[in-house]
Order: structure tokens, then C-alpha cells, then sequence
């Protein structure tokens, strides 16, 4: 191919010398960009030839410790974590699991949901909870059985800490509807780690029963109070209106359930018991 080319070029001169052709512009502008597109040629050739083949093992080999080490430290990270995403994602988590975070110091928000009596609920929170939690007042999160308007709840969250990529742990103290209800708000407002602790207080006071690592502390709470960067957006695929419940009826796409005491069930409720398990 050289050669090729060198044969052109003393072509290219000739013609030039000879005055043969008329388009002479023409053929120096081709002489030009043929001794450029050599000099890349020659460039590039002398350039994968001279370069040192234990340099590029060495580059290969550095490449491949760089790979095996971040595929380390991931097995380790997974390792010290001790569960997988699956329960991470998990609704419900267990005593045990929340002591391996808190061990671990994992990014996590553990909060007491207390019930709609705040003043009392904020006694026994003074009194005794779970080390490291905050109190998350009921009346904070809704108003007159309403959630409270998003920026409002966002807040609210931010002033506790709370972040995007935080793991919110919530429990209360045996009525687990508070709880629920907490994981309800923090879902509908889109918080995407969430989960109820399994058993509440109680069943973390039976265990330091027989383990002193399942501690508890007093007063308001020993945490670092920081501002988090929880953003709020509204998730509807957790919200039914009344038209919904209404087409549910015919369809039976979701289960519906009555979380009302017996007691409070008025008549049309009743009816409408009757009507949806008789079609």
C-alpha cells in the first residue's frame, strides 16, 4: 500500500512538472491530501508496533484487579448487610433484622407512631422506646381522618431527618393500626422504603428479656437532629375514591375490607355487606 501510494505521489509531481494536465489546482490539492492521509497511515502503524507488549499485559492485568476488587468490596458490602433487596423492599421486618441495622449502622429512621392521644402517647415515648427512634405524632400526618396536604407532611419529615434513600421503620405499642397507618402516609406521599416493625414494642421488650442487645433508652430521643431532603409526590395507586369502591362492586378486582369496629356499622354499611356477598 505504500508503495501504492508513493507511486501516486511521484505521479502527481510529474504532472505538475509537465504541465500535462490543466486542472493543476485540482492535483495539488490531491497531492496534498495524499501525503497527509501517508503521514496518518505511517502514524498509526508505528504506533501499534512500538508499543511494549508488557505494557499493554500490564494494563489488561490492572484492569482486571480493578474489576475483581469492586466485585469484592460489592460480596462484602452484601455480606456485612446481611439481606438481600428482598427485605430491604419487606413491609414487614423483624426485631432481629432492625437490631442487625442498628448494629450495622445502616441508614435508617426508626420511628414510634403514636396514636391520636399525642400528650399521652409522648409520656410513654419519654418514658421508654426503642434506642435511636424518633416519635411520629398522629397529628402530623392527618387531620380529621384526612391525610395533611403533601408539602406539609414533607415538612414534617424533613424536620425528623428523613431522607430519600433512608429505610423509615415504623412501630407503636401494640395497636398496630397506627403503625400501619404511619406506613400508609409515608407510602401514599412517596416514600419508597418503608416497613412495619413485627410485634411493635412489645415484642422488642420480651426480646431484651433475653438479649441486652435489644436496648432501650428515656427522654426525647438521643439522635442527631439534621434536616433531611425527603421530597413528597403523591402516589394515587394507593388511593380508592368512592366510584372506584362503587366499580369494585361488580368487578371484584380488589378485596374490600371494613376496618370499622362492629359497633359503628350503620345500616347502609350493612346493606352494603349484604349486596356485594350476594352478587
Amino acid at each position: 500500500m505504500e508503495c501504492l501510494l508513493m507511486a501516486y505521489f511521484i505521479r502527481l509531481v510529474l504532472l505538475i512538472v509537465e504541465r500535462k494536465s490543466r486542472n493543476w489546482k485540482v492535483i495539488l490539492l490531491g497531492l496534498l491530501l495524499s501525503a497527509l492521509s501517508f503521514l496518518l497511515l505511517a502514524s498509526v502503524v508505528s504506533l501499534i508496533l512500538l508499543t511494549p507488549k508488557s505494557q499493554m499485559q500490564q494494563s489488561a492485568t490492572s484492569e482486571a484487579l480493578l474489576s475483581h476488587g469492586k466485585q469484592s468490596h460489592w460480596k462484602d458490602d452484601d455480606s456485612l448487610s446481611g439481606y438481600g433487596k428482598s427485605k430491604v423492599d419487606a413491609i414487614e421486618v423483624s426485631p432481629n433484622f432492625l437490631l442487625t441495622l442498628l448494629i450495622t449502622k445502616r441508614r435508617i429512621c426508626v420511628f414510634e407512631a403514636s396514636t391520636d392521644r399525642n400528650e399521652k402517647s409522648w409520656e410513654d415515648f419519654r418514658e421508654e422506646h426503642i434506642e435511636s427512634a424518633r416519635i411520629l405524632f398522629f397529628g402530623n400526618l392527618s387531620r380529621n381522618g384526612a391525610p395533611v396536604h403533601p408539602l406539609q407532611f414533607q415538612r414534617y419529615a424533613r424536620s425528623l431527618g428523613v431522607d430519600n434513600d433512608c429505610h423509615v421503620i415504623l412501630y407503636d405499642r401494640g395497636d398496630i393500626i397506627w403503625a400501619t397507618y404511619a406506613f400508609w402516609i409515608f407510602t401514599l406521599f412517596g416514600h419508597s422504603r418503608v416497613s412495619v416493625l413485627s410485634g411493635g414494642f412489645e415484642e422488642w421488650k420480651r426480646l431484651q428479656a433475653t438479649s441486652e442487645q435489644y436496648r432501650t433508652e428515656s427522654g426525647p430521643g438521643a439522635y442527631v437532629q439534621r434536616v433531611g431532603n425527603f421530597r413528597a409526590e403523591w402516589n394515587s395507586d394507593v388511593i380508592c375514591t368512592f366510584d372506584d369502591v362503587l366499580a369494585n362492586a361488580e368487578l371484584k378486582t380488589y378485596d374490600l375490607v371494613d376496618a370499622q369496629d362492629r359497633e359503628v356499622l350503620c345500616p347502609v354499611y350493612l346493606w352494603f355487606h349484604i349486596l356485594q356477598n350476594t352478587f
